[in-house]
């Protein structure tokens, strides 16, 4: 029984669909992390920056204004 090159050297060589697949799957994860990560940033800047913005908002320094008016 003999053996043919291309066999023989598949026997060692590693399967390129086996781990080109493995690393595509890999790369899809981490870009899907990476979108959301940007999202939630995205959305946490947009927060910080209304809240920063809102006209409600009470500084530290008005509150020790107003006590000092009150006593």
């Amino acid at each position: 029984m003999s053996i043919n090159e291309k066999e023989f050297n598949s026997l060692f060589m590693p399967k390129k669909n086996t781990v080109s697949q493995s690393q595509k799957n890999e790369s899809k994860k981490e870009n899907e992390i990476k979108e959301v990560n940007s999202e939630a940033l995205t959305k946490l800047k947009t927060t910080l920056f209304k809240l920063k913005n809102n006209k409600q908002d009470v500084s530290l320094k008005e509150l020790r204004d107003s006590k000092e008016k009150n006593s």
